[in-house]
């Protein structure tokens, strides 16, 4: 591991340079660099990026250089990372969905999605906040209720809405959001569920409809390897590549969402979401083939992976313009 970028300064492309040089020194057979680059990108290799100058010197080297697409949302040309060179990561969901009952007064039950881990709320009221974005701090009409609110855009920071939800009192929301969005946004220690914006609307109508709009919240489960439905996350960047439209980026996508991933600090596991946790997935399939065919270049290893992978991922989100999943 090489260590170029550190908290409050940024990566410094020289570190980056200086890296990369190192790993080539250290006979390394693989790099994975989650270092985004932003539009407008550069139309030489030079200096101005030493990302992409230093990774064709090691994929000379015979490294197989893997990067990620960026977490630009979900515009078209904004997928960084772009030399032809590089094996350029967009992320995706996987196979495990986490299911959440949502029961109400009259005994109708829909399923949402939480990494709530507590203890079965009881029947408490429900109160519509109308659209997440217009939640103010120190409303206190929420205290002992459950909110339902519409989250109309990516680019609200859920988790600060949620801890003034309870901080005002509330004991529960419901997240009625676009499928594409992830759940990094929700809670383990608060009862925080997000479904789709046609069950948030059945919620409402009950809501609306009913005398005493009453609401239960279960904890959440796992299931791993149902037929869960995939999707381009909301916030991976998309193609088609801004410099040379007709050399296809992102290369491949693979799992960004919800990954459990080792952290320092008390907790030593959290879900976290990102182009950056797509991209070692890759790296780990170059490893597994590297072992097998150790005489393989990087070119055919970037090959063998863009041409074997799965489907596209279903299309929640629009301006993929990438490779498959893997």
């Amino acid at each position: 591991m090489y260590k170029v970028c550190y908290n409050g300064g940024g990566c410094n492309y020289a570190d980056v340079i200086m890296a990369i040089d190192q790993a080539i020194h250290d006979g390394v057979d693989i790099l994975s660099m989650s270092l985004g680059a932003e539009p407008p990108l550069s139309l030489d290799v030079d200096f101005t990026d030493g990302g992409q100058f230093a990774s064709l010197s090691a994929v000379t080297h015979g490294i197989t250089v893997v990067s990620s697409a960026g977490n630009k949302g979900s515009l078209p040309q904004t997928v960084g990372n772009i030399s032809p060179w590089m094996l350029t990561v967009a992320a995706s969901s996987i196979d495990r969905s986490l299911p959440t009952l949502i029961t109400l007064g009259n005994d109708r039950t829909f399923v949402g999605q939480s990494l709530y881990t507590g203890k079965e709320t009881a029947f408490l009221n429900i109160q519509h906040i109308r659209y997440c974005e217009n939640f103010t701090p120190n409303d206190t009409s929420v205290a002992g209720k459950v909110g339902l609110c519409f989250l109309l855009g990516n680019e609200l920071s859920l988790s600060s809405v949620i801890e003034d939800f309870r901080d005002c009192g509330g004991l529960g929301l419901i997240v009625a959001k676009s499928p594409s969005r992830a759940l990094e946004v929700l809670t383990f220690d608060f009862p925080s569920v997000g479904v789709s914006y046609d069950i948030g609307t059945q919620i409402l109508n009950y809501l609306r409809y009913s005398r005493k709009p009453r609401i239960k919240l279960s904890p959440a489960k796992t299931h791993v390897g149902k037929p869960v439905s995939t999707y381009v996350a909301s916030f991976s960047s998309r193609g088609p590549n801004s410099i040379a439209p007709a050399i296809l980026k992102p290369d491949v996508a693979a799992p960004g969402v919800l990954i459990l991933a080792a952290v320092p600090g008390e907790t030593p596991y959290e879900f976290y979401s990102g182009t950056s946790m797509a991209a070692p997935h890759v790296s780990g399939i170059v490893a597994l083939l590297k072992s097998l065919h150790p005489d393989w270049f990087p070119a055919a290893i970037k090959s063998t992976i863009m041409t074997t992978g799965g489907k596209r991922p279903s299309f929640w989100v629009t301006n993929y313009r990438g490779g498959n999943a893997i």
